[in-house]
């Protein structure tokens, strides 16, 4: 997608998804990662995840937080609530993937 935004800090990232939490992910697919708007149809790309960046190296730790157990609440995002998507942690969001 030409033309697309690149997010590449975690400022960046967490940036993009404030702007519409309810609604917007980070989803991993097999060419890129994406923050994407869930609400769309089609789905919508907002932004794409530079690759080793440190918005990706977040997205990493969300990753491992949510595999070893950990309170999603210790970083930023967390892994879920789909497979290979990442969100901003909060309360009032639906369980971790493990949890559905």
């Amino acid at each position: 997608m030409s033309g697309m935004p690149v997010v590449a800090t975690e400022a960046g990232l967490l940036a993009l998804l404030r702007e519409d939490p309810a609604s917007r992910v980070v989803e991993e697919g097999h060419d890129a990662t994406w923050v994407r708007d869930t609400t769309a149809r089609p789905w919508r790309a907002v932004a794409r995840v530079e690759d080793g960046s440190p918005a990706a190296e977040l997205l990493q730790r969300a990753y491992d937080a949510d595999v070893r157990g950990e309170d999603p609440a210790a970083l930023p995002l967390r892994y879920g609530p789909w497979c290979s998507t990442f969100s901003l942690a909060s309360p009032d969001q639906p369980p971790r993937n493990g949890d559905l």
